[in-house]
């Protein structure tokens, strides 16, 4: 359970880094 909590979240972390950096990129 808390094993799936943990790689939820990474994958939450990671995709909004990645939206992040497309943004960044977009305005740069």
């Amino acid at each position: 359970m808390l094993r799936k909590l943990l790689l939820f979240f990474v994958a939450i972390s990671f995709s909004a880094n990645s939206f992040a950096t497309e943004l960044e990129v977009q305005f740069l």
